[in-house]
């Protein structure tokens, strides 16, 4: 099993349509969001973060990432891992 992660942004849908406001104006446009989705997963990344999520991503989950990778060498060269 493989489990990919999409980190997204608000998508201009009906899913933001809350009390009469037009939601569909909330967002990055759809298509866009499909496709480069689809292009993230086409290239078998692990994970796939797109417009302004894209730019929270660089700056904590690969930092958040780069400790845990390191940690997890403390660990291995302790004997303890």
């Amino acid at each position: 099993m493989k489990v990919v992660e999409i980190v997204a942004p608000a998508v201009k849908t009906e899913l933001h349509d809350y009390e009469g406001k037009d939601g569909g104006a909330v967002g990055m446009d759809l298509d866009e969001f499909i496709e480069v989705v689809w292009k993230g997963l086409e290239k078998g990344k692990d994970d796939v973060a797109v417009g302004m999520a894209e730019k929270v991503y660089e700056v904590f989950e690969q930092r958040r990432q780069g400790m845990f990778k390191g940690l997890a060498e403390l660990m291995k060269g302790s004997g303890e891992a």
